[in-house]
């Protein structure tokens, strides 16, 4: 009976390891899918903020991306066109290839209103067509 006992307490032990395990897997895989920048403009000046592509390692295009606004600049306006540009892949050793040409994809640009100089904030999101997400937090600041 103690012996039952002492394989329930184990395999009980060895279920809570396993769940914090993929909680930290799930944590690191997810790391960093916030970016928070700083940016600044002068006066109505187009921004170019990002240009966002989902291709495969050569290079290709895997599916459709949009952008959605979580929270819209309040003194100006955020654009997402489809086009060919520059995309960082990061460190990325499997599209260190990529980096180096244009990419299709969508870049997003941002632009003050007529008049308007200070300090705002707004957020928008690239969704990938295999359902992943990053998150962009901006502080801009117009002149």
């Amino acid at each position: 009976m103690a012996v039952m006992t002492m394989l329930a307490a184990t395999r009980t032990l060895l279920s809570l390891l396993l769940c914090v395990m993929a909680s930290a897997a799930f944590a690191q895989t997810n790391a960093g899918q916030t970016r928070k920048w700083t940016r600044f403009a002068a006066g109505t000046q187009q921004i170019r903020l990002h240009h966002a592509a989902h291709v495969k390692p050569d290079c290709e295009p895997m599916g459709e991306i949009r952008m959605a606004i979580p929270e819209p600049p309040k003194n100006g306006k955020l654009e997402a066109i489809w086009r060919t540009d520059f995309t960082d892949f990061g460190d990325s050793a499997d599209y260190k290839a990529c980096a180096t040409r244009k990419t299709e994809g969508l870049t997003v640009y941002y632009r003050a209103n007529e008049g308007f100089k200070g300090k705002e904030t707004f957020s928008f999101l690239i969704v990938f067509s295999d359902g992943g997400a990053r998150r962009y937090e901006i502080d801009m600041t117009v002149y």
